[in-house]
């Protein structure tokens, strides 16, 4: 049940505002839902009470008792700033019953909404900013929280600290409010604020008193410390700087796009020159080193690693798994690695009925999008793949931000035309989200004991490794007597169709190109083919993907006891079967009857037909024996014990011995045996006796 709010204003929604929208007899149900008794006598009102009480819920131990569905609904929340339209409401029913999300009601559609007080009791979410406004106030510390709230809601006191910092992060999620808050500073706090923006948007303590130009240092176990006074604490009191333990200070990603819009301008006009100088180039490189198609390497990896042993889903994919599938199909290890992590993600290593249902063609779309989400692989990172990581260590590095830039960058080109390597760095590095990059690369790589990587190298691993190795990026060199020599790139066909958003064509279907190989289409199921493993072997990826489904492995399979009916429906699932394995499964299945398992206890030999055909045709008798039995006995049924069976029997007129051996034998007793004939006399008629 999701408690309506309609009509809501637009904006982020506090909590108190959402109960505020609910009527008398919503409050009631929400209260008895989460078993609050509201207490009338309190000087504060009940909706205020309820508003406490749902704040100090935690968000981590609640989600535990989420399914992965209530997961992904709310992650889209947290990402969509609260407010996310849907259309499936079925999942959303179980957290509206709690109070964690409300629904406001459009003419046609259903805006679903998350309280703020929530967002921020929430933990870091995967695709989500390591320095966004709501995973810094979550990491700062109560003495700050006290600082921001009494700056935002001076009478408020005693808060939870969901509540404290609910106008905080409002503030800082509307562009509008951050320019007021701005508005407020003096000229000293705006120049500190160019000054961290300058840096990349992070500083510790001793670069903060740098750029304030303070002469006194405090030192401390941790580094230098400073006085809660002066130019920086104004900023940290409005929420434009967020200092964060030991000794860092950092721009939310919300205000440094605010206070770098000037500065962008700036920079765009530059770019806007060197996009004109990368639109009129088109060069033709003799050679060139063509990208394939990523999809026909997925499935073949994932078809492979179903049958070794599984990797477990918390940790990396095993490097001895890595370079046995690199050697077995002739392919880079580094490319390797990346699509295996991507395919684990999205769960082409699971079982069948969890498989996502695509076709083949969409796979190439997906694996690209799922390496753009950057939840899987890290360019930032010397060791890219972010499972390989410790557990309190995997969110992305600040360098992560090269790949969307190269992304857009690729995007404003939008040309299959070739690309000097030198002019595309020359834009990509003119945007302000790399400003101070390097710097924020060193901070993170000793905060997280790695090594550290350099922008250039970040980028140049997002081209000729990441991008090449999901087929979206052709490389070549430049002629020698070019005007820009060097490396030239380009963005093929297939990735001109990723980063544009263009639909994916479905046209083929599977076949069998002879006997044993099978070219597999665009329009084919993955779950289908990913079924195949056990039956298939995978030949060809130059062209696309090919797979081997000899006779010889349909026969051992049968042999192995495989049910030929089965195995036809696995394959002409894919595509009808070839004329020799049709043979095969056919005669497979003509031999075969069906078998039905039976439990007994027990046979008992007996070789009289007249008394068997008695024992069956009476039911008492028949309830304690299997039907139909073999020739020459009986099997008794599982539940009956063996005195029961003599007692029956013999009450019928069997008897029922056993021997030495322990073998069972019925046989007409002596009493049924020595029936009497009836004798007749005259004038009187004498029944025979039982």
């Amino acid at each position: 049940m999701l408690f309506d709010l309609t009509p809501l204003p637009a904006g982020p929604v506090a909590l108190e505002q959402a109960l505020e929208a609910l009527t008398d007899d919503q409050l009631v149900a929400l209260a008895r839902n989460v078993r609050l008794v509201i207490d009338p006598s309190k000087r504060i009102s009940p909706r205020q009470q309820m508003a406490r009480a749902l704040a100090v819920r935690t968000g981590l131990g609640r989600a535990e008792a989420w399914t992965a569905s209530e997961r992904a609904l709310v992650a889209q929340l947290v990402l969509a700033r609260g407010r996310l339209f849907c259309d499936e409401l079925e999942h959303a029913q179980r957290l509206g019953e709690q109070g964690w999300i409300f629904s406001v009601r459009d003419e046609e559609r259903t805006q679903l909404v998350m309280p703020l007080a929530f967002q921020l009791t929430l933990p870091w979410i995967e695709r989500e900013s390591p320095r966004s406004a709501r995973v810094l106030l979550a990491q700062t510390s109560d003495a700050n929280v006290n600082l921001l709230a009494r700056h935002f809601q001076p009478r408020a006191i005693g808060l939870p600290r969901a509540l404290a910092l609910e106008p905080v992060l409002g503030a800082l999620v509307d562009p509008g409010s951050v320019r007021g808050l701005m508005g407020e500073l003096g000229p000293a706090e705006t120049q500190v604020l160019r000054g961290v923006v300058s840096r990349g948007g992070e500083v510790d303590t001793e670069e903060l008193l740098d750029i304030e130009r303070q002469p006194l240092r405090l030192q401390t176990t941790t580094g230098a410390t400073r006085a809660r006074s002066g130019v920086s604490f104004e900023l940290e009191r409005r929420g434009l700087l967020l200092p964060l333990p030991p000794n860092r200070h950092c721009l939310p990603s919300e205000v440094l796009g605010v206070v770098a819009e000037r500065q962008l301008q700036r920079l765009n006009a530059r770019r806007s020159a060197s996009l004109a100088a990368l639109a009129d180039r088109d060069e033709q490189p003799s050679r060139a080193q063509y990208s394939l198609d990523v999809a026909p390497l997925a499935v073949a990896i994932s078809l492979v690693a179903r049958h070794k042993r599984p990797a477990r889903r918390s940790v990396g994919t095993p490097k001895s798994l890595i370079k046995s599938l690199a050697k077995q199909f002739g392919a880079d290890v580094a490319a390797v690695e990346l699509v295996a992590a991507l395919c684990r993600k999205i769960g082409l290593w699971e079982p069948i009925d969890v498989v996502p249902s695509m076709s083949f063609g969409q796979l190439g779309r997906a694996l690209f999008e799922t390496w753009k989400d950057g939840a899987v692989w890290d360019e930032g990172r010397l060791v890219a793949e972010i499972q390989r990581a410790g557990k309190g260590t995997r969110q992305p590095s600040p360098g992560s931000v090269v790949r969307d830039v190269v992304i857009e960058a690729l995007r404003a080109v939008a040309t299959d035309a070739w690309v000097p390597y030198a002019l595309l760095q020359q834009y990509v590095f003119g945007d302000v989200r790399l400003l101070g990059l390097d710097s924020q690369q060193t901070r993170f790589a000793r905060r997280t004991s790695l090594e550290v990587v350099a922008v250039a190298e970040i980028f140049d691993r997002v081209l000729f490794q990441s991008l090449f190795a999901l087929g979206a990026l052709d490389v070549a060199e430049a002629e020698p007597d070019a005007e820009q020599p060097g490396p030239l790139v380009r963005l093929n066909r297939r990735g001109l169709s990723f980063v544009s958003d263009e639909p994916t064509e479905v046209v083929s279907r599977a076949h069998f190109v002879d006997d044993h190989t099978i070219a597999v289409g665009s329009a084919d199921s993955l779950a289908a083919l990913l079924a195949l493993s056990d039956l298939v072997e995978v030949g060809d990826l130059t062209g696309g993907l090919n797979l081997l489904l000899s006779s010889h492995l349909v026969e051992a399979k049968l042999s192995a006891g495989a049910d030929p009916h089965e195995l036809e429906q696995r394959i002409s699932a894919v595509c009808p079967p070839s004329s020799q394995l049709a043979d095969i499964l056919f005669h497979a299945g003509e031999r075969l009857q069906p078998v039905q398992f039976v439990p007994c206890s027990g046979f008992v030999w007996l070789d009289d037909p007249r008394l068997l055909q008695e024992v069956r045709s009476k039911r008492a008798l028949a309830a304690l024996f299997v039907e139909p039995s073999p020739p020459g006995g009986l099997l008794v049924a599982a539940d009956v014990p063996w005195d029961r069976l003599v007692r029956r029997c013999r009450a019928a007129g069997i008897d029922v011995r056993r021997d030495e051996q322990g073998t069972a034998r019925a046989s007409a007793s002596a009493r049924s045996a020595s029936k009497r004939t009836p004798v007749v006399s005259p004038g009187r008629r004498i029944s025979q006796s039982s």
